[in-house]
């Protein structure tokens, strides 16, 4: 079992990493900010005018700025934010 305080250290870190505004594309920007409006990737390709494999390749690339492994703590992480700002907005 692993040590609460390294636990809560180890969830702080990530999180303090994830605070600082990494530089994301305005495309990723964009792509980001749908997800944290709860758009599905095939909503956002079609909005974007792009196919959905591209708005992946944006998922990939946003989780590894963001220092995230999954697409499931992209998706809570994209909401987080998008929750954060007033009305919503950019």
């Amino acid at each position: 079992m692993r040590h609460p305080s390294i636990v809560a250290q180890a969830r702080e870190s990530m999180a303090a990493r994830r605070s600082i505004e990494l530089p994301l594309s305005a495309r990723e920007r964009e792509v980001f900010q749908l997800m944290g409006a709860g758009r599905r990737t095939r909503k956002i390709a079609e909005l974007l005018s792009l196919s959905p494999k591209t708005i992946q390749t944006y998922h990939a690339r946003i989780k590894r700025k963001l220092h995230i492994e999954d697409h499931t703590e992209l998706l809570c992480e994209a909401a987080r934010r998008h929750a954060r700002k007033p009305n919503g907005t950019a």
